[in-house]
Parts: C-alpha cells; structure tokens; sequence
C-alpha cells in the first residue's frame, strides 16, 4: 500500500475510509424526492448489481495485502462474520483511458 490522492484529497498509507451509505442515499443531486421509498430503486437496482459486480471483476486484479491467504474462520454474530476482517485490494487490468 502506498499514500494517494482522490478528489484532491491526501489520503495516507493504511488509512481506513468508510462510506457514509446514508448520506449517499439521501443526496438530492442524486435522486428526486430523497426521503420518499420508491419500489422501483429496489429493483432497479437488484437489476444493475450483477453488472456492477461482473465490470468491476472483469475490470480488475483482485488480491489480499501482501498476497496473503485469506482467514477463512468465522467469528460469533448474528451475521456470521469473519474472525479477521478481509482486506482485498482492487488492481486495474487495463490504462486508465480503457473505462
């Protein structure tokens, strides 16, 4: 791993970002009426997630810092997670100019 930049932003080594989901989905540049549920978003998205999920496959090298072997043990939860977390780092296949 290394230091980068996103939007202008320095983001150093082995830092953890997370994503604000909420605020995503509730951002009126995004979607009109951001507050309302619309059945439809449900399922258009249930449509569009095995393409999102087969481009970024395709798209790109999957593998673990280090090239490590993934911990495969679960811990105790009431959604099964892993015992360690799974770190996996997404590796561009082609140029830049490619997507």
């Amino acid at each position: 791993m290394e230091d980068c930049h996103v939007a202008g932003y320095h983001i150093p080594k082995g830092t953890r970002l997370f994503v604000n989901a909420w605020k995503l989905h509730r951002d009126p540049s995004v979607w009109s009426d951001p507050e309302d549920f619309q059945l439809e978003r449900i399922t258009m998205a249930l449509k569009l997630l095995p393409l999102v999920i087969d481009r970024l496959l395709q798209g790109s090298d999957l593998s673990t810092p280090l090239n490590a072997p993934v911990d495969m043990r679960e811990g105790l939860s009431i959604t099964l997670a892993k015992l360690t977390p799974v770190e996996v780092m997404l590796t561009p296949r082609l140029p830049s100019q490619f997507y």
